[in-house]
């Protein structure tokens, strides 16, 4: 229907972009034979919604003549539109009738039908009150809530954050299963990935131009702080800042603060569109105070230091330029926040926050193969390494009987990380084994001496759940590949540990 309304050079121009497209008709249950599509556009094409609008401009343009219905300032916003999908906006009912009889008069011209049953209203205002208005001869019924673009807008205007919730918890259990358990053998990279492509961008659909509240965020963030120590196999108590540096993933706050920041970033591209002018003007007129798209832009601007918005609007820098900046200052801004975070908490002591922490994975996770028992090893060093692992120093703590502290299986130390993992007697022969192969690959390796020095460095801790970080960098530069090869072994000897420790007390 849409196409045949397209003439002259728009005809050429999809004559000579979309031609010879082999196609087949399902009919009733029958299949046509092929035959070959000259003109066209296909369906979801990126031209599709560009094409239907310069077919539907009459319509618009007959619209905005009116000079009715919605302006901000002296800004004409009546009808929002993307291809076929158009919101009439008004503040007076008989407002809303003349702007539907210009709809219906414009496409009974065009020979096009505009079915009422699919058109909805929603009165955004506190007084509620019955609204009367037809397309044609039908009316149109009321709604509570109406979906424009994908967005669903409600009487109050806000984005329903439980929906969103929902979206995300269905998205990946349908992917994953419930539970989300590491031990399933797929690697928790692989897991963070399908929530971050799939879940995540299903929930924040649109919320750059939604209104939202901190308390919307912190659900948001809640859900996938718990997503991702599931993934993970942590338990609730590790540090938000260990749980999102293992996997490299940002927090919920900033992927909303850059999706704000590219949204504003794309419309000062265009110093013509409306999108430009309303920008233009609101940030003079608009309250900083307020819960408004303009002071949470200038709020994530000041929170990542970058340019005002009135200096953007000046320098204009290249969707891609500015695109690479807010990257590079979110990573800085959280590298920052993450280290402050690690002084602060004793769990994050043996975790090494890296330059650029976001989209970059901790080794423990990115040396892990998909595979069930490497998977379970790397979750008993990821424990280890965000000291969420149980041992008698943490029983004692949690039941505040620091009597209680001592080791259970050799009763002459505290149990803590360094006792566990080098001294205990009772795990010397399990221990012995995974480190005269360790040993043996660092002398062959990497240098003779150098695990000497480690040990001297009093390092060795360190060195074994974390072989890539600074303390040991400033020891010695250890080449990627051997990294590769020490994680693995490493993370053999931490879950040979664990089993003996498990088999000795379960014997006790």
């Amino acid at each position: 229907m849409y196409h045949d309304g397209i003439v002259g050079n728009m005809w050429l121009l999809l004559r000579n972009m979309y031609r010879n497209v082999t196609v087949k008709v399902k009919w009733n249950n029958s299949i046509s034979d092929k035959f070959t599509q000259e003109i066209g556009v296909r369906q979801g094409a990126k031209l599709s919604t560009v094409l239907y609008k310069r077919y539907n401009n009459n319509i618009l343009e007959a619209l905005e003549r009116s000079n009715i219905g919605a302006r901000i300032g002296n800004i004409n916003v009546v009808a929002p539109t993307c291809a076929d999908d158009i919101a009439i906006l008004a503040s007076k009912e008989h407002e809303v009738q003349a702007l539907l009889d210009i709809v219906n008069d414009m496409t009974n011209k065009d020979f096009v039908a505009i079915n009422p049953a699919k058109s909805e209203i929603v009165p955004l205002t506190k007084v509620q009150q019955q609204l009367n208005v037809y397309l044609g001869d039908k009316k149109i019924d009321e709604k509570n809530e109406v979906k424009h673009l994908g967005l669903i807008r409600t009487i109050k205007n806000k984005v329903n954050i439980e929906d969103r919730l929902k979206v995300a918890r269905r998205t990946i259990y349908a992917m994953l299963g419930p539970g989300l358990s590491a031990r399933k053998g797929m690697s928790p990279i692989v897991s963070a990935r399908l929530w971050q492509t799939y879940a995540l961008p299903r929930s924040l659909y649109g919320i750059e131009v939604l209104n939202y509240t901190k308390s919307d965020i912190t659900k948001l963030e809640r859900l996938q702080l718990q997503i991702c120590r599931q993934i993970q196999g942590l338990p609730k108590r590790v540090a938000s800042a260990a749980n999102y540096c293992l996997l490299g993933i940002e927090p919920i706050q900033s992927t909303v603060d850059r999706l704000l920041l590219n949204f504003f970033g794309g419309i000062i591209q265009d110093n013509t569109s409306i999108e430009y002018r309303i920008i233009e003007r609101q940030l003079v007129m608009s309250k900083q105070t307020a819960n408004t798209f303009i002071s949470r832009l200038e709020t994530a601007l000041s929170k990542y230091k970058l340019p005002k918005a009135q200096e953007l609007l000046l320098v204009k820098p290249t969707r891609e330029k500015w695109k690479t900046t807010v990257k590079c200052a979110i990573q800085d801004y959280w590298a920052e926040k993450w280290e402050m975070e690690k002084l602060e908490k004793s769990t994050m002591k043996y975790l090494d926050i890296k330059a650029r922490p976001i989209g970059h994975a901790h080794q423990i996770w990115k040396f892990t193969s998909n595979n069930t028992l490497e998977v379970k090893k790397a979750e008993i060093k990821a424990k280890l390494i965000t000291r969420t692992y149980t041992l008698q120093v943490d029983r004692a703590k949690f039941s505040r009987n620091v009597e209680q502290d001592m080791c259970q299986l050799c009763n002459s130390a505290t149990e803590d990380t360094e006792h566990f993992m080098l001294e205990c007697n009772a795990l010397k022969t399990e221990r012995d084994k995974h480190l005269t192969t360790l040993i043996s690959y660092v002398k062959n390796n990497i240098g003779n001496k150098i695990f000497d020095k480690i040990m001297n460095e009093g390092q060795m801790v360190q060195f074994i759940l974390d072989s890539s970080s600074e303390k040991i960098k400033e020891i010695v530069n250890i080449k990627h590949q051997n990294i590769r090869d020490i994680e693995n072994i490493t993370r053999t000897l931490c879950y040979g540990l664990h089993t003996k420790r498990t088999t000795l007390l379960n014997k006790s």
